[in-house]
């Protein structure tokens, strides 16, 4: 790939070069969450013609937090599992026992944001991982991996997997 990310989190492509969303989101990935919530933002706002897209996105859930809920990232949490929580601003009442890995194909309505930090008592986290938030997720991303499960410190709950 010819492109590079600039400063400010946006990619520059090579002269001439098309990327793709899964070139972006690897690269984004390298550079951080910030990076990646730039580049994110500007493919969700690229095309207005088009409400197709191609990204993978993932799911922590588990307690009162169910598989279908709308908050998923582009972030798979076990990269970074002792920082997961925090980041993804997962309230306490998410147990984070699972994983869901699917594919966003339709971006209507999608908002793109940092994720909101949750207040004390109800997981004192502080966000700022980058958060899709899906309007209708079972018609807008189709499920690759139902039900992964996931070990501490993702999985608040003390059990192994």
């Amino acid at each position: 790939m010819g492109a590079a990310i600039t400063a400010s989190g946006r990619l520059a492509p090579a002269a001439g070069e098309g990327v793709s969303v899964g070139e972006l989101i690897s690269s984004a990935s390298e550079a951080g969450p910030w990076a990646l919530l730039g580049i994110i933002s500007s493919v969700m706002a690229g095309d207005q013609d088009s409400s197709r897209i191609s990204a993978p996105v993932y799911r922590v859930w588990g307690g009162a937090a169910g598989p279908w809920g709308r908050s998923w990232t582009p972030v798979d949490p076990r990269t970074d599992p002792q920082n997961f929580r925090e980041r993804a601003g997962l309230p306490d009442v998410n147990t984070g026992e699972y994983l869901t890995v699917g594919t966003l194909y339709i971006k209507t309505d999608v908002v793109v944001r940092p994720a909101l930090p949750m207040p004390p008592g109800t997981g004192g986290t502080q966000g700022g991982w980058t958060e899709f938030v899906v309007p209708s997720p079972q018609t807008q991303i189709v499920i690759t991996q139902p039900f992964v499960p996931l070990p501490p410190p993702i999985n608040n709950t003390g059990n192994v997997h």
